[in-house]
């Protein structure tokens, strides 16, 4: 029981044992100072903030280009697309008048040679 009694008083003079002034001077610059620091933190991260907001911007305007830039490509695609389609049919018709020519040429000197 006297044990008990020991340890019970212990615990209750225990907090008018340590000091009440632990806080000290140099805690309450070292609190101040770092409440400081952590608002210029706090600054940097919003000028941060702000600077990717207009590399945002700007990425939004350069895939805005790109897209038009696309479908510029596409256009000169189905040009180049009729053009080829269009090189074919002169190649035809090319084709077409030569094989005529000859085709006359060769008919003609069999008639002639028949006559002679």
């Amino acid at each position: 029981m006297k044990i008990l009694r020991a340890v019970f008083i212990l615990i209750i003079c225990l907090p008018f044992y340590v000091k009440a002034d632990s806080f000290t001077e140099k805690d309450k610059e070292l609190l101040i100072n770092l409440s400081m620091q952590l608002s210029e933190l706090k600054a940097r991260l919003e000028e941060i903030d702000k600077r990717l907001g207009q590399v945002d911007k700007r990425i939004d305007s350069t895939d805005k280009r790109i897209d038009s830039v696309e479908k510029r490509i596409d256009q000169i695609d189905k040009k180049i697309d009729q053009l080829y389609t269009f090189l074919w049919i002169i190649t035809g018709i090319f084709t077409t008048l030569t094989a005529t020519t000859i085709g006359f040429a060769l008919w003609d000197r069999r008639t002639y040679l028949k006559e002679a």
